[in-house]
């Protein structure tokens, strides 16, 4: 089972992308694993137990961090009691006094 999820780059594109381009990736992702996990837990689509992944986006010196619960399958389900959530912490920093190395 995947646990966490790290997504580490010094792509140009990457750079360029905004905050939210990058949290989108992210939970795309970590939506995908636990899906994935899901599908090869419970064949019959009925979670018995949330499917939780997190992930960790790292660019320079700052981070994202991402956690997705997969509670249910069926995304057209109206029963607040079984949703899927997203846990966002974003644009956090390694280092506290370290000055920035991010070209603007």
């Amino acid at each position: 089972d995947v646990h966490t999820t790290f997504y580490v780059s010094n792509d140009e594109l990457i750079h360029e992308a905004t905050t939210d381009e990058r949290l989108a990736r992210m939970v795309m992702f970590a939506f995908g694993n636990a899906l994935v996990q899901a599908r090869r837990m419970y064949p019959n689509g009925h979670l018995a137990k949330p499917v939780t992944v997190q992930s960790v986006f790292l660019l320079d010196e700052i981070f994202h961090f991402v956690v997705f619960q997969l509670n249910t399958l069926d995304y057209n389900e109206t029963n607040n009691e079984r949703c899927n959530y997203v846990w966002i912490d974003k644009e956090n920093y390694l280092y506290a006094d370290r000055p920035s190395m991010v070209l603007h």
